[in-house]
């Protein structure tokens, strides 16, 4: 179950926008909510043992302590599932609908305002947009939803910029328009997937709002229902496993500390993983020999590594031919002399640093 609401924000098909995944695996809220209910249905269950632990023969005797009364009263007594053991289980999905729900109010609103930026305060060049699912290096479920941008890199004609993006237009596209943010010359985007993006996000925010309230409910449900199971383990007597003092150092750390600060953290380390992925993450591409590279990339601000001299050390045999030279914005698209991400191999002519802006 709580797969079912983390997968929520999953697309459910490749052409969702990221803000469109709260829409649940299943298609629609309504079917989240369902899968949801037999969760609810165990939790009842823990609330109505609780509300009738202290009728229990054992807990029912109050102040006796005579010990064959207790023998007896411990036989009568069926087997029952301890009360302190219900509180992490409360606590544990507590977490998971905390991180949902600081996920729909940090990271969703943020990327969207990361995006418009684009079109608001973006300046443009024009560039390719490589699309070759056969080659994309992702799971299966996903690996068609990005593509790779290629433009020129600010102020240069002799460096091109390659990086993974996500796109919306299946197909390869020569000279489109490609969006950067100033300053930051590895954030290109296309602008017409941004646009995309953007439009289906617009239409996602009904969805979003109800996710956000529903997970709402599910925090202040699982942050009351461990008070009231508090309030029963106090009535309990001759049990010492029941121990109060225990259940309720549990319920103030975890659910108190440790939950909405974990929360917290994990979404902001999230949204700066995708932030620093989106803006800062590039390959950069030369066309003349490798005797040419190393200054230029490091004025730039580039930290990287020279692809084409480890390649040549090892495989001489993918350096040796000179034709083919690759053209930016008219060149093959799909042509196998392109580099795959992560493979280390290179077009015959061409240099590649790997890196990100400072």
């Amino acid at each position: 179950l709580p797969f079912i609401v983390i997968s929520s924000t999953m697309p459910q098909n490749s052409v969702d926008a990221p803000d469109t995944r709260v829409v649940s695996a299943y298609g629609n809220a309504s079917q989240l909510v369902a899968a949801t209910l037999p969760l609810l249905g165990v939790f009842v269950y823990f609330l109505y043992e609780a509300a009738v632990r202290p009728s229990q023969p054992i807990y029912a005797l109050g102040d006796v302590d005579d010990d064959v009364a207790l023998s007896e009263a411990w036989k009568e007594t069926p087997p029952m599932i301890p009360l302190i053991d219900m509180i992490p289980v409360f606590l544990s999905f507590q977490g998971v609908f905390t991180i949902f729900f600081v996920y729909l109010i940090v990271f969703i609103p943020r990327r969207r305002t990361l995006l418009r930026s684009y079109l608001e305060k973006g300046e443009t060049c024009l560039g390719d947009v490589i699309y070759d699912s056969k080659n994309l290096r992702m799971c299966a479920s996903r690996g068609n939803q990005y593509g790779e941008a290629e433009y020129a890199y600010p102020n240069t004609t002799a460096w091109t910029v390659r990086k993974r993006v996500r796109v919306y237009q299946h197909y390869s596209r020569e000279r489109v328009t490609i969006l950067r943010l100033l300053n930051r010359p590895f954030s290109g985007q296309p602008k017409v997937d941004i646009q995309i993006d953007l439009q289906s996000s617009k239409a996602a925010i009904p969805t979003v709002k109800f996710f956000t309230v529903f997970a709402m409910c599910w925090i202040v449900f699982t942050f009351v229902s461990p008070i009231f199971i508090l309030f029963q383990i106090k009535k309990l007597k001759h049990d010492d496993y029941e121990d109060f003092e225990k259940a309720l150092d549990i319920y103030l750390i975890v659910g108190i500390g440790v939950i909405p600060l974990l929360s917290v953290v994990l979404v902001i380390m999230r949204w700066a993983a995708y932030r620093h992925w989106i803006v800062n993450r590039g390959w950069l591409l030369k066309q003349e020999g490798p005797e040419s590279l190393g200054i230029g990339a490091q004025d730039e601000g580039v930290v990287g590594v020279f692809m084409g001299e480890l390649v040549g050390k090892h495989h001489p045999e993918e350096l040796s031919h000179v034709g083919s030279q690759m053209t930016y914005g008219t060149g093959p698209l799909a042509s196998e002399s392109y580099m795959n991400v992560g493979s280390a191999s290179v077009d015959n002519t061409t240099s590649i640093v790997t890196g990100t802006t400072a």
